[in-house]
């Protein structure tokens, strides 16, 4: 905001110098000979170019530095549900890594995505699917189907599908448990034996 003030008091400044110049310029060039009013208007002109390449710097700088939306919600929400071929049902103006973004949901045939798209190209810049489990809950799951204390939990991706591994602490051991982040559903359990691990899948 402070940048767009900048940007106005400048070019205000620009305008009354050289309206000022301008002003001078036509009261005196009446009352000069020829070739001290030729010299005159060149210098108006010079002042005149110095101002304008001031002016557009600054105008640069402003739209370099300023994070200016220039994509709107309604237009990120088409952009999003027309790369998914879906219906978006929510959207969100958001910022990540200093990078103003939409975070838009679309409803698909296969599920909920959150597709981010840049609020100032409208590139659509990555698509992951809406997770329903938190790590909490991830974690009260992997505990409770062991009957153990958790440890650890980190998300992952495994054959492009989202999961939680779980470390859990039990009676007998560390155990590892993978929870699907859409379903909460236990995939499988892998118990710790040192540098040999015993395996158990649940379909």
């Amino acid at each position: 905001m402070k940048m767009k003030q900048k940007l106005g008091i400048s070019a205000l400044v620009v305008a009354l110098s050289v309206g000022g110049v301008f002003g001078v310029g036509s009261v005196q060039a009446s009352n000069l000979k020829p070739s001290n009013t030729t010299q005159k208007v060149s210098k108006v002109n010079e002042i005149n170019r110095l101002a304008n390449a001031k002016v557009h710097v600054d105008a640069k700088k402003v739209k370099k530095e300023a994070k200016v939306v220039t994509i709107g919600a309604r237009k990120a929400s088409v952009i999003a549900a027309t790369y998914l071929n879906g219906k978006a049902t929510e959207v969100r103006l958001d910022s990540d890594d200093e990078t103003l973004l939409y975070e838009v949901n679309v409803k698909t045939t296969n599920g909920i995505y959150i597709v981010k798209v840049d609020a100032l190209t409208g590139k659509v810049l990555s698509v992951e699917k809406d997770l329903k489990i938190g790590a909490e809950r991830a974690s009260v799951i992997a505990a409770t189907y062991l009957n153990g204390e958790v440890m650890k939990v980190k998300l992952d991706r495994e054959n492009d599908v989202l999961v939680y591994e779980v470390k859990v602490k039990i009676d007998k051991g560390v155990s590892w448990v993978k929870v699907d982040a859409l379903t909460g559903k236990v995939l499988s359990v892998v118990k710790d034996q040192g540098n040999h691990k015993g395996h158990h899948a649940h379909n």
